[in-house]
């Protein structure tokens, strides 16, 4: 299936969700109610099969924490950007996918460690780099580190 094609097939299929070319891929943004059951038909339908997540990255755009998805077909060869931004940047929630796609496991615990995005029905969601009591979320663009600044 070539880019276009996946980009119609995606267009028919996720009518909820909102669909553009990107430079690389395809991408697709979709409310956070709509998360989790976006992602598991793009998993599981028969012309998607987006069986494979090989990047989750959190994201601080204009004000909003979210998460971006780069997933893929193994056996269809085709790959897309899955994009959600949570509702409220304070106490910012989404959907665990990491039922859909094991691999959420780890990326889900980094963005909630650096950037503070909870995932309900994670199984372990805690602090993966920093310690448990450390304050703040070090990769929201408002974040300022009283203790380790340097200074000229």
């Amino acid at each position: 299936m070539n880019h276009n094609e996946l980009h119609q097939l995606l267009l028919s299929h996720f009518s909820e969700v909102e669909v553009a070319v990107g430079s690389q891929f395809i991408e697709m943004t979709v409310a956070p109610e709509g998360l989790h059951e976006v992602a598991k038909r793009l998993c599981e339908h028969h012309a998607c099969r987006m069986d494979f997540l090989f990047c989750q990255s959190g994201v601080d755009v204009n004000g909003r924490l979210g998460v971006v998805y780069h997933v893929r077909s193994t056996t269809l060869k085709h790959a897309c950007v899955l994009k959600c931004f949570a509702e409220q940047r304070e106490g910012a929630v989404l959907d665990s996918v990491y039922d859909i796609w094991p691999a959420a496991y780890a990326f889900e615990r980094e963005i909630y460690d650096l950037l503070g995005i909870t995932f309900h029905h994670h199984p372990d969601l805690r602090r993966i780099f920093l310690e448990d009591d450390y304050r703040g979320f070090p990769l929201r663009k408002d974040f300022i580190d009283e203790i380790n600044i340097i200074h000229n």
